[in-house]
Order: structure tokens, then C-alpha cells, then sequence
């Protein structure tokens, strides 16, 4: 039997990065359900859909995860980002989309498949990548 960090790192590759005299792990994810399988409510994660990622900027704000649903073959994460936008995403049959909730609009803006998810363990910007991955100290 493995405890749950153990198991983590069983789970999943992971790299080492040294950074000064700090060991950081930054764990990889095949699919966006496994990076989706590490999140709690609370956690920061920086998503960035298809149709977005090409006027991102270098770095982006996390979202706060806020609530995350799973049902039969759906999963959905709410979330809140800065200026107390919202947005989520859902996976159903293999395939994610991703919304952004504009005030001024009865319907969510759909923003494409989701190119870039990253776990990390501050509000502060997140280099934009077209990855899955956990940044978090572990």
C-alpha cells in the first residue's frame, strides 16, 4: 500500500528541477482527466481554451478551482479568476471545453478545447505552455 503522495508519483512521471537549493517536482499528465484526478476545491489552476491560446500573453493568472462535478462520463470544474471572472471547463467522452462566463451575456463563450492546465500553488502569473502539469511543491 502507498500513501497518497507515493502513489502520485507511482502514478504519474515526474521531473526535478533544482532551483537554488530547492528540489521542485513537477508532475506531467498525459490527459487532462488525470491532472483533474490531483484537484480539490480551492486549488489554483491556470487553464487557457483553443481559441484563446494564441493572444495569450507569455504569463496568466490561475483560476481557484470553486467546484468540481463528476458525473457518469462528464466532468466539470468551476472556477474564479481575477476581476471575479468566471469560467469552466468540462470533459465528456474523451473531449474538454472550455467557457468563460461574461456578466453581460446570457450564455457562456465557448473558448475551444483546452490547450494548457496547470496546477499551482499561487495566485501569482503562470508561464503559458500548451501542457498538463502540477507545479506545486510537493
Amino acid at each position: 500500500m502507498y500513501s497518497r503522495s507515493e502513489e502520485k508519483h507511482r502514478r504519474h512521471p515526474s521531473v526535478f528541477i533544482r532551483v537554488s537549493s530547492l528540489l521542485v517536482s513537477m508532475t506531467t499528465f498525459e490527459k487532462l482527466e488525470n491532472l483533474v484526478a490531483e484537484l480539490e476545491t480551492g486549488d489554483k489552476v491556470l487553464w487557457i481554451g483553443s481559441h484563446s491560446i494564441d493572444n495569450a500573453s507569455d504569463t496568466a493568472y490561475p483560476n481557484t478551482v470553486t467546484n468540481i462535478e463528476y458525473n457518469e462520463d462528464r466532468i466539470r470544474v468551476d472556477g474564479e479568476g481575477i476581476n471575479d471572472g468566471r469560467y469552466h471547463f468540462v470533459i465528456e467522452d474523451g473531449e474538454s471545453k472550455a467557457y468563460h462566463h461574461d456578466p453581460n451575456e446570457p450564455e457562456p463563450m465557448y473558448k475551444g478545447e483546452v490547450k494548457t492546465a496547470r496546477i499551482t500553488d499561487s495566485g501569482g502569473p503562470v508561464p503559458v505552455k500548451e501542457i498538463f502539469d502540477d507545479l506545486r511543491d510537493k
